[in-house]
């Protein structure tokens, strides 16, 4: 047990019902409850969001051995969940009999949130680009093309996928490709 709670991540052993059987400090105090406030409950008793689905995974689990990584939401001392890749492996007896299941979760909700920041900024960035009235190329340092928007292509009379790949100095008139290094 002093092992156990000497880990900062939430780890818990359960039996083949799904009845905690063992957890760290670290568990117990992410749901805000005490040790005792956790033996013998399942996911569902101590309100952890997704129990069905904890439950469902530690069937898989049971039923052959199989390791199961995933991400949920667990939750927190201050009520609000938080993202976790969860593990889920099996406790085996001596002649390798599954006996029960051993979790640990990993808290990931920083770089979720961050993902799911970036995820919308890049969406943004999407909208802008291609709904622009203006038309708008984004190169590489060699300058090709590894982007063009809608209004890029309409104007050239290219297909996007044309146009990825081509140069500025490709695509303007012969008077304006001389300037193309002095505008780059």
């Amino acid at each position: 047990q002093n092992l156990l709670d000497a880990i900062p991540i939430p780890i818990i052993a359960k039996d083949r019902e799904s009845h905690v059987q063992l957890c760290n400090t670290a568990f117990a105090e992410n749901g805000g409850l005490r040790r005792e406030d956790v033996l013998g409950k399942r996911a569902g008793e101590l309100g952890i969001p997704e129990a069905e689905m904890h439950l469902q995974r530690d069937k898989a689990v049971l039923s052959d051995g199989t390791l199961q990584v995933y991400e949920a939401l667990m939750p927190q001392p201050n009520g609000s969940p938080r993202r976790h890749v969860i593990t889920k492996a099996p406790l085996r007896s001596v002649e390798g009999e599954i006996t029960g299941i051993v979790t640990a979760a990993i808290d990931i909700g920083d770089r979720y949130e961050a993902e799911q920041a970036l995820r919308l900024t890049e969406a943004r960035f999407r909208t802008l680009f291609e709904c622009a009235g203006d038309a708008i190329f984004i190169s590489d340092l060699s300058g090709r093309f590894t982007d063009a928007n809608q209004t890029a292509c309409d104007r050239l009379g290219y297909r996007k996928d044309e146009l990825v790949g081509m140069r500025a100095i490709d695509v303007d008139t012969p008077e304006s490709a001389d300037l193309v290094a002095e505008r780059l």
